[in-house]
């Protein structure tokens, strides 16, 4: 991106503010040496979609890894990266064979109250814990969230918490789109955390969310307003314990991935993780929406879907067992999904 000679554009200042990052910590220490870390994994399984043109069936074949590089330059300044690289077979005409999947890539300068932040970084928002409202992050090819491109400072006023940075959306080529940024200012008050928030990437927009710890349980929610064109965005949800089950409850006025280019829609959903045995767990999720029907524009759809996961745990290695269907809008879709993952 130019501009007029003289004159500051965001991506002019993304760079400065790295190149002061680098310099801004002179420590004299030693840093720690630079570790690398993370999974590697294999997915496997059967998928099958019914439409009213037909029926489709995938048996996929992928090979992920997820590597999360922390490389300090000096006690307070470190190189922060995680990727998501993944070889595929079978996942279908639109999904990639191969992508690089780089999700993260920043310099973090650590100081007393203030952290600063510059290079490709996630900016997640809200308090929901099952399907974001608002998602400012772009999507990578496999559908995992990317970081925006930009610029960041954080300072710690406690029981205060500021945010500002310029930020831009990549596409897969991680070239950037659309500046512009974001900023918000959180309070925590005893068992309880307020956030107010102002953004402008793709769309302007503002909101407010909240947390808190009433007895047993946590509740949370969140109220958006977004412009170009007015839209409102919103959920409220609990989480909490009974016995060894812990589950958690929504109802959301939103996007399936809180995109900010997409439309609305009710939904409610549940999830709950209990422990089986000594090394396993299962984990089962359920959900219903009510979308624009298909060809229509004022009549909703109802959507349902259900998963479950099985997993053992073992020191070296993880298995987990998947089936998930879904139905509703002229869609049905049911699989499984064979996981093998090991840990570094």
């Amino acid at each position: 991106m130019t501009g007029p000679a003289g004159r500051a554009t965001p991506a002019r200042f993304v760079t400065v503010f790295a190149t002061f990052l680098l310099t801004a910590s002179l420590a004299t220490a030693q840093p720690a040496p630079p570790s690398l870390h993370g999974e590697v994994g294999v997915d496997t399984g059967v998928q099958r979609v019914a439409t009213e043109l037909g029926t489709r069936t995938r048996v996929p074949l992928r090979i992920r890894a997820r590597l999360e590089l922390d490389a300090p330059l000096t006690s307070d300044v470190t190189l922060e990266a995680v990727a998501l690289p993944a070889l595929g077979a079978g996942l279908g005409e639109d999904d990639p064979l191969l992508r690089h999947g780089l999700q993260e890539a920043l310099l973090h300068v650590r100081l007393r109250d203030l952290d600063l932040t510059a290079g490709l970084e996630r900016w997640p928002l809200g308090e929901l814990r099952l399907a974001p409202a608002v998602a400012l992050d772009a999507r990578m090819e496999g559908g995992e969230p990317r970081g925006l491109l930009g610029a960041r400072a954080t300072v710690f006023l406690h029981p205060w918490r500021v945010r500002l940075g310029v930020a831009a959306p990549t596409g897969d080529d991680l070239l950037p789109d659309r500046w512009g940024g974001a900023a918000s200012v959180r309070l925590d008050v005893g068992a309880a955390t307020v956030e107010a928030h102002a953004f402008a990437t793709e769309r302007p927009g503002m909101g407010l969310t909240a947390s808190g710890t009433v007895g047993a349980y946590v509740l949370f929610g969140e109220a958006w307003l977004l412009a170009d064109p007015w839209d409102g965005r919103g959920g409220v949800g609990a989480s909490g314990y009974a016995g060894d089950l812990l589950w958690t409850v929504e109802g959301t006025w939103a996007p399936e991935d809180g995109a900010l280019g997409r439309s609305a829609r009710p939904a409610l959903r549940a999830n709950g993780s209990v422990p089986v045995g000594r090394d396993g767990s299962l984990e089962i999720g359920v959900g219903a929406a009510w979308p624009r029907a298909a060809g229509t524009t004022s009549d909703r759809a109802v959507v349902l879907d259900g998963s479950a996961a099985w997993t053992i745990d073992r020191p070296d290695a993880t298995l987990t067992v998947r089936p998930a269907v879904r139905h509703g809008n002229g869609v049905t879709a049911a699989g499984a999904t064979l996981s093998l993952t090991s840990w570094f």
